[in-house]
């Protein structure tokens, strides 16, 4: 049975594009990934996304929206200004280990970014992708905001 990631427990999460996508448009999702981010930025706790996220929230609200500003104002509002947030480079170091976790995992290239990430600072990986919660699980841990 699924962990239930709970903010009391953690110093720090990586979060993924998925969850910023979530509380920023409506999906079924939308109010736990509001909730969730809310609690996250509240308790002071890190968050970090590489900076990949910020191409991929930008281009999926601008794609939802079919406005580009709007994509590029979710992230300098809503993203980039959240508390405590740490954008992490993706470096040559980073890459190649995306690039092995991407192969090894048969992951697409940016959720091994993600996987990257969370395991080079030892942190949990939170997402909704049902892909990444299933196939990185034995690389960092893997939970949805709830």
């Amino acid at each position: 049975m699924r962990r239930i990631l709970g903010t009391e427990s953690l110093q720090r999460v990586v979060v993924d594009a998925s969850v910023w996508v979530s509380r920023l448009t409506n999906q079924a999702s939308s109010a736990t990934s509001r909730r969730w981010l809310e609690r996250q930025g509240n308790t002071g706790l890190l968050t970090w996304v590489p900076n990949l996220c910020l191409a991929e929230v930008a281009g999926a609200i601008a794609r939802l929206s079919g406005d580009p500003l709007q994509g590029l104002n979710a992230v300098r509002i809503e993203i980039l200004r959240f508390p405590h947030l740490r954008v992490v480079p993706l470096d040559e170091t980073l890459g190649n280990r995306a690039m092995e976790l991407a192969a090894h995992l048969r992951l697409r290239g940016s959720d091994a970014v993600y996987v990257a990430t969370a395991e080079s600072l030892a942190v949990p990986l939170v997402t909704w992708d049902h892909v990444l919660l299933q196939r990185a699980e034995g690389v960092v841990q893997v939970l949805p905001p709830s």
